[in-house]
């Protein structure tokens, strides 16, 4: 340590609670609510809310959960809160006194350096505490959790905040019991999540029919036919047989619990069924008897005020300037089970190298034993670049604080800008990022994101990405709102005086004369926004069409432009994927000056498409006029098979409950299928492929892609090919267009176009009746 570092430093002695480093102060204090509520309204323009985090801190709060871990609220010179915004939130939602460090005159512009780091996995945090089956525990709790709440249809969203799953698997320690149990049991059917959840919630109604249920799964033969567990294992099986209907561990945990209400009623099912959810927590079977979870119900309302965390005794902290030979000798003391992401490291490295790194209180935390628990990522940095840098150290932290700093969530970017606050923070720091991507970043630097240090520091260099965010946003229909954003700074710069006119050019597509190199760049951009292209793509795409438009106002012959496919010519190309994408990409086929040529079928005649051209016009007159939606899709269904003259018609709803498509409207069916005939979303169904990918799906493809499969259902109706398309909606898809035909043969492109013209139509008046029905 220089001379000058020990100058600046104010070496607190062991077991002192205050640290200094120039104007830097660093000290242990308790704040009350009222503070804490005083503290919120004083945060960074940037700074949001998140609920969860605040929940799961409030709930640890409550619980006396929460532990010292040294790590710091952090206040600016001008007094804005820079760190620690959900702490301070969650101390006002407990109602309870927070003792924590907190850090004050810090450089305001230190926001970028304060290193992000990365929640891990609620299953890799027990693994590092030593518990055993870590990730099958962390599975159960979250299941039972969602079990009681009604959530197990929904999606992640629903998931429980960590303070809960804790709370939870320290208040039943049945859970463990469960999974070690269920992972020693062999030959059953039932995968192992779904065999503990049925051990545990069992064992809390009748543990012996619930063990006589698992053994009848296992060794159907040693019991009667009509037992529920072998008619269970009958129907297991019968699943396992049905390719379009394979069994997820959600269903067979619902059949699972009708097999077992069955027992304790003393039932003998012929079979043992669930159709699905139809809505509302009802929808899932409720075990007879089951209690549900024992949950922590946190501290008392009338319980006194006391201080979320006590005043650690013994803890230090001391600013210490640490070079590459102290972080490789503090590395070897942390905690196992913690891996840090090596593209965070480089980024940190990155910032210390270039000389951004600035001093901001974030500390280097270490046990009472000496262990390190956190900055393992700043201290790798540090060894990488074999520099010295000035940080806070905490020391005599208790062994249980380490968790704690997997509780963190990421923050949004941090972007602040010399003109003040502004909206947009996240386009900004996107744009910034397209520009490190293509300007700066060298080959030796594998991270495909610049450091939140890097992104300030080129807002504050290029001012101008800010002012373009507001075109980025009008041109959403044409691309990402950061490439178009960054493509028109681009520009700006190659050539101010061309840029003008070609940026209103494209924008607005006005008075443009016929062969125009605009005209031309917009189709393609347009459909490259259709095919979901990468940001890459676009940029490219962008910037060969300035370069025509360059070359149109000289007069100067440019390469011959590809000609823009027709939309029969892309319906035609768009066939889908084994993996669900789309196997056509504009991007290469555009920018290479390469164009696919499709024949048309010589189905396709002329009177042929002036037919379906006259039931597009009337099927939209009808949907603008109809009032019901109910009867804008079967005319749709009507439309559909007469307009591609097939037998058959399907108007598939996707039923987000199920996660099925439900056969909701059809023409040639049996009248009793439709309205209940539901299809999983099979990757080999065309259906479900045209659904997930968001392509037309036709059957059967050509001979050198893999067939799909039709189900049972339609095969039963002699349908020998299919063609599927996307019904839009105002989200996700409304569901799936299809027609069928008994007879072989290929679709023409035509019939591909007219369909999605159909499917169209339908997708907009479903989508206006929904908007006219909300008050």
């Amino acid at each position: 340590m220089s001379n000058r570092d020990r100058e600046e430093q104010d070496i607190p002695s062991p077991g002192s609670g205050v640290a200094k480093y120039g104007a830097i102060s660093v000290r242990i204090e308790t704040l009350s609510p009222d503070q804490a509520a005083s503290i919120l309204s004083r945060r960074a323009a940037e700074a949001r809310l998140n609920a969860s985090a605040v929940e799961m801190y409030r709930l640890a709060m409550l619980d006396g959960r929460w532990i010292f871990n040294g790590a710091p609220i952090i206040f600016s010179r001008s007094g804005v809160l820079l760190d620690g915004v959900q702490r301070i939130a969650a101390c006002i939602a407990a109602d309870i006194p927070l003792t924590t460090a907190v850090a004050r005159d810090v450089d305001d512009e230190v926001l970028p350096t304060i290193d992000q780091r990365r929640r891990r996995a609620f299953a890799a945090v027990l693994s590092a505490r030593g518990v055993a089956n870590a990730r099958a525990q962390a599975s159960l709790t979250e299941r039972l959790i969602r079990y009681d709440d009604g959530t197990l249809l929904a999606g992640p969203e629903a998931t429980p905040d960590w303070g809960r799953m804790e709370s939870a698997l320290r208040s039943n320690p049945g859970i463990g019991a469960a999974v070690a149990d269920s992972l020693a049991m062999t030959g059953s059917p039932l995968p192992e999540p779904v065999r503990s959840a049925i051990l545990y919630m069992g064992r809390q109604v009748d543990p012996a029919l619930t063990m006589r249920l698992l053994e009848t799964l296992r060794h159907p033969e040693r019991f009667d036919s009509s037992e529920p567990g072998t008619v269970l294992r009958a129907e297991i099986d019968r699943l396992h047989d049905d390719s379009l209907s394979p069994p997820n561990r959600t269903r067979l945990l619902a059949l699972s619990i009708e097999a077992l209400n069955a027992l304790l009623r003393h039932e003998r099912p012929r079979r043992i069924v669930w159709h699905g959810a139809t809505g509302g927590p009802e929808s899932f079977p409720q075990l007879d008897g089951y209690p549900g979870l024992a949950l922590s119900q946190g501290a008392s309302a009338s319980a006194p005020l006391v201080a979320s965390s006590p005043l650690p005794v013994g803890v230090t902290l001391k600013f210490e300037t640490i070079d590459a030979r102290d972080a490789a000798r503090y590395l070897q003391t942390k905690r196992k089970g913690v891996a840090a992401s090596r593209n965070d490291v480089d980024a940190i490295a990155r910032d210390i190298a270039d000389g951004r790194w600035q001093v901001n209180a974030q500390p280097i935390c270490f046990s009472m034993s000496g262990r390190l628990l956190d900055g393992s990522r700043r201290l790798m940095a540090v060894v990488a670049t074999k520099a010295a840098i000035p940080v806070l150290v905490v020391r005599g932290l208790a062994e249980e604080a380490g968790d704690t700093f997997d509780h963190h969530t990421p923050r949004p970017p941090a972007v602040r800008h010399t003109l003040g606050s502004f909206g947009d923070a996240a386009l900004a720091a996107a744009m910034a990022n397209l520009l490190w991507r293509h300007e700066h970043r060298n080959a030796t630097v594998k991270a495909k994101k610049a450091t939140p240090a890097e992104v300030q520091r080129i807002l504050d260099q290029h001012p101008r990405l800010l002012a373009l965010r507001g075109f980025g946003r009008r041109m959403i229909d044409y691309g990402r709102a950061s490439v178009m954003g960054y493509a028109a700074y681009t520009i700006e710069r190659d050539d101010p005086t061309k840029a003008a006119p070609f940026l209103r050019a494209i924008e607005t597509g006005a008075n443009l004369a016929e062969g125009h190199p605009v005209l031309a760049l917009r189709d393609t951009m347009k459909q490259l926004r259709h095919e979901r292209a990468t940001q890459d793509s676009q940029y490219e795409a962008m910037m060969e069409g300035w370069n025509r438009f360059k070359a149109y106002q000289t007069g100067i012959p440019a390469p011959e432009h590809p000609p823009v496919p027709t939309a029969l010519q892309r319906a035609a190309w768009r066939e889908v994927a084994p993996s669900g994408r789309a196997s056509f990409r504009p991007a290469a086929s555009l920018t290479s000056g390469r164009i696919r040529h499709v024949n048309a079928n010589p189905a396709a005649s002329p009177g042929r498409a002036l037919q379906q051209q006259a039931a597009l016009a009337a099927f939209s007159r009808f949907a603008l006029r109809s009032k019901e939606p109910s009867a804008v899709i079967q005319e749709a269904a009507r439309v559909a098979a007469e307009g591609t003259g097939t037998p058959f018609s399907r108007i598939l709803r996707y039923e987000a409950a199920t996660g099925t498509l439900l056969l909701h409207e059809g023409r040639g069916w049996r009248p009793e299928s439709v309205g209940r005939m539901h299809f999983h979303l099979d990757p080999r169904f065309p259906a479900s492929q045209a659904f997930m990918g968001d392509r037309p799906a036709l059957h059967p493809r050509r001979q050198n892609r893999p067939k799909a499969t039709l189900p049972l259902f339609m095969q039963e109706h002699g349908v020998r090919r299919s063609l599927d398309v996307a019904i839009p909606g105002g989200g996700a898809h409304y569901g799936v267009l299809g027609v069928d035909d008994t007879a072989e043969g290929d679709f023409t492109p035509g019939d591909v176009a007219f369909l999605e013209v159909v499917a169209n139509i339908l997708g907009l008046s479903i989508e206006a009746a929904r908007r006219a029905q909300k008050p």
